[in-house]
């Protein structure tokens, strides 16, 4: 159903008031009474294609209703004859079966508008996470950059054992080897004997600070 059902049994009574116009309109072109049904099935279709199940149901008894009133037989006391009751009932099962296809209709529509609601949500977060990626990767670059060509020694060490696992060109040109030489060496190698008593104390102060700045000798 739409946003306002009221929209949808409005129509139905519009289309079966149309349907009724274009009946009379038959009636007076072809000097006849035309097969009452097939005007109204239209208004039942229309009905149903915009409101779906209930609206198509109610549209049609609105026009099972109306279509009884051109099937009354004036000279036999208004009666409806009995093939016209066949009609009746084939006009009724047809606006079932319409309805319930409309029904099945909306629901497959619902149901894709949800899956590329889905889909376009998805991609966004996608769009999001690539972006943060991207940048991230930018910044990483930047630093990469800052590491590498900086004229000041720079070394990253493990914290659960104090080894290094990274080291920039100037602190290899500093201590006079390669850079893979340092891969996995001992922090405290590359300290002068007299430095290495004070190393724990301070990895401990620079393990609960942001920052900490400490002078130390090395070795070459």
């Amino acid at each position: 159903m739409s946003a306002k059902p009221w929209i949808s049994y409005l129509l139905a009574v519009l289309a079966t008031i149309a349907a009724v116009g274009f009946r009379y309109l038959l009636d007076y072109s072809l000097d006849t009474q035309f097969n009452f049904l097939l005007p109204f099935i239209i208004a039942v279709v229309v009905a149903a294609w915009h409101g779906g199940l209930w609206c198509g149901l109610f549209a049609t008894v609105l026009n099972i209703v109306v279509g009884v009133g051109f099937a009354m037989n004036t000279d036999h006391f208004f009666r409806v004859m009995a093939s016209e009751w066949v009609r009746i009932s084939l006009f009724a099962g047809a606006g079932i079966t319409i309805s319930l296809l409309s029904e099945s209709l909306h629901q497959q529509r619902q149901m894709a508008e949800v899956t590329a609601a889905e889909a376009d949500r998805r991609r966004t977060e996608i769009e999001r996470e690539i972006a943060g990626r991207q940048a991230a990767e930018s910044l990483a670059r930047q630093w990469e950059s800052v590491f590498n060509k900086a004229s000041w020694a720079v070394a990253v060490i493990d914290p659960l054992d104090n080894r290094l696992t990274a080291v920039n060109p100037a602190f290899a040109v500093m201590h006079g080897l390669n850079i893979e030489d340092f891969l996995g060496m001992p922090l405290a190698s590359v300290y002068a004997p007299e430095s290495r008593s004070e190393l724990p104390t301070h990895i401990q102060v620079a393990s609960h600070n942001t920052t900490y700045t400490y002078e130390s000798v090395h070795i070459r």
